[in-house]
């Protein structure tokens, strides 16, 4: 929280561990832990050293659960994007029944801890891979913006965003299939951003 303390606009992503903030599935690669986070509990993720990875001036901070994030934002007077994160392998894979079901389990603890802590739609803005997610999402927090987050545009994009009512489509600039002709056929139907533009 420290590191987050001084920054301007706040972007977290969640993996599933009861809405622990987390940007990544993988322990190792921002912790002292092993292993993906969706097997550890909370007992487990509280005693992992979350900013020795970064800096050694930093050792000895822990994830922060989600809660701890919101109310750090709001004191801030900072707007947050909650990415809540998808469990497949890759993001454009379709889940298991199984890895649905996780995914409908964190967005609902999400929202939990969006209602907990009070957030009005001003202050919380959602993004997700997952569809699943995404539904739960708009079915709990219907007046809170969604951005359906996509590597490809894919050809159904605004059926679900027109279902969902998606405010955005956030997709990669490097996806082979995003074409400027496709691109620009979104951009005059939808607020569009890219990412990872470095």
């Amino acid at each position: 929280l420290p590191s987050l303390s001084r920054a301007r606009a706040l972007s977290r992503s969640l993996s599933l561990s009861r809405a622990r903030s987390f940007s990544v599935q993988r322990l190792e690669r921002c912790t002292n832990g092993t292993g993906y986070l969706r097997d550890h509990t909370m007992e487990q993720l509280e005693q992992l050293d979350a900013s020795a990875y970064f800096s050694r001036e930093a050792a000895g901070e822990r994830i922060p659960r989600l809660t701890d994030v919101l109310q750090l934002a709001r004191s801030l007077g900072l707007g947050i994007n909650v990415e809540v994160k998808h469990l497949t392998e890759r993001e454009i894979d379709v889940p298991t029944a199984h890895e649905k079901e996780m995914e409908e389990e964190l967005a609902h603890a999400v929202c939990d801890a969006i209602e907990h802590c009070g957030m009005a739609p001003s202050e919380v803005v959602f993004s997700s891979y997952s569809r699943p997610a995404i539904a739960v999402l708009f079915r709990r927090l219907p007046d809170h913006s969604r951005a359906f987050l996509v590597e490809d545009i894919p050809a159904d994009w605004e059926d679900f965003m027109a279902e969902f009512q998606c405010g955005a489509l956030n997709f990669w600039c490097e996806a082979p299939g995003n074409s400027q002709a496709v691109i620009e056929q979104c951009a005059r139907k939808a607020s569009i951003y890219c990412y990872t533009v470095n």
